[in-house]
């Protein structure tokens, strides 16, 4: 019996050493916020988290939006083209040391203006943002606050991870952020529980499947970690012999490298004889076709493009145009070499498959004194207002 009652007091001691936290693990809430902070933190974060920091990808542009996360210059008719403009907000969960972590669900609550964020789509760094997590965030066209939950399922990392959320909107100068409802704006459901004894292993840092346009050169670099060092690396590969170099962590991809799907495989040995692998596979495409891009020497103002000078067949063009003391942008209009109309939404345009002219005209500014409406009532639905 005295055995018995020892054995039961070992394993209650032995369960109660390990913590597990469950449930919410990290919060955001933005009341009070004016809208246009470069950055936030967060409300709550499980005691093994570091505290987070919610911030703005280069595209996009912080505004002001009372209680929300908010901003302008979203991109415009797809997530592609969010990702490839660096339209998003980012957070990072990062564990304290000896512990790791799982997420659930990611929730959080959303407020656009009426030309404001259409789709959201939430991705993470353990690809390198490669893929949706869950499906997109379809946005109603309404100035409602709204909400959604991603099923996320990220296994255990006892390494720090970042979420993104991309977006596009109905108009450049729409306007979006997370915020604006009761209670907190994000929330995060996971586990953190103790982290087991490191692995040895081996990482690269490109994601499966990228690619390499032929004329440019590209590398793959390898990480060991977790074992004993120094570490020694060796190469395999389908490539033909002249198209790669493979050199200690680094496998090169030259610029001669023949069209076509390829695969590279990295071992990794620790100085105790340990080995782990890691394959990654990629393709050589063909370069795009370029066009040019040439500018109408404006009056009153400056006009530039990026990119400058040429752009890729479907690759979005951005029109920057800054007007002079005094005066205000008035038309901006594409015409392709065939003088057919390039549509042009807010200050952006799709490169054709022939080259375009940019023409930007600016305005005296309203004097001071009148009237100015900035928004108008677009009417044929409910608070259909225009910005």
């Amino acid at each position: 019996m005295k055995k018995w009652f020892i054995g039961l007091m070992c394993a209650a001691i032995g369960m109660a050493s390990v913590s597990v936290a469950s449930g919410q693990i990290l919060t955001f809430e933005f009341k009070g916020l004016a809208g246009g902070e470069e950055t936030a933190g967060s409300k709550f974060n499980d005691a093994n988290l570091t505290a987070s920091t919610i911030s703005r990808g280069a595209g996009l542009t912080a505004s002001g939006n009372k209680e929300r996360f908010n901003a302008t210059q979203w991109a415009l008719e797809s997530i592609a083209n969010a990702v490839a403009g660096e339209d998003y907000m980012e957070f990072t969960i990062t564990p304290q040391p000896g512990y790791q972590f799982d997420v659930s669900t990611i929730y959080i609550q959303f407020q656009r203006s009426a030309t404001g964020p259409s789709e959201i789509a939430l991705r993470s760094s353990v690809d390198n943002y490669a893929s949706d997590l869950d499906s997109n965030f379809l946005i109603e066209d309404n100035i409602a606050t709204q909400t959604k939950t991603w099923t996320v399922n990220q296994a255990n990392s006892s390494e720090p991870v970042t979420y993104r959320f991309y977006g596009y909107a109905e108009a450049g100068n729409g306007s979006g952020g997370i915020g604006d409802g009761s209670g907190d704006d994000i929330v995060v459901s996971g586990t953190v529980t103790p982290a087991g004894p490191a692995e040895f292993s081996v990482g690269v840092n490109k994601t499966d499947g990228f690619t390499v346009e032929q004329g440019t050169q590209d590398a793959i670099v390898a990480t060991a970690q977790n074992g004993a060092e120094p570490y020694g690396y060796d190469w395999a590969t389908d490539m033909t012999v002249g198209d790669y170099t493979a050199s200690g962590d680094t496998f090169t991809i030259l610029s001669t490298a023949a069209l076509g799907s390829y695969y590279a495989t990295v071992t990794a040995t620790d100085d105790e004889s340990e080995t782990a692998d890691k394959t990654v596979n990629f393709s050589v495409i063909a370069p795009p076709d370029y066009y040019a891009i040439t500018i109408t020497p404006p009056a009153n103002g400056t006009v530039t493009t990026t990119p400058a000078e040429e752009a890729a067949e479907n690759s979005t063009v951005t029109i920057n145009a800054t007007p002079a003391d005094g005066y205000a942008v008035g038309t901006i209009t594409v015409t392709a070499a065939d003088e057919s109309n390039v549509p042009v939404t807010g200050n952006t345009f799709t490169m054709p498959s022939q080259d375009v002219t940019v023409t930007v005209t600016f305005q005296e500014a309203s004097a001071s004194g009148e009237l100015i409406i900035s928004q108008y009532y677009e009417g044929g639905g409910s608070d259909k207002w225009i910005e």
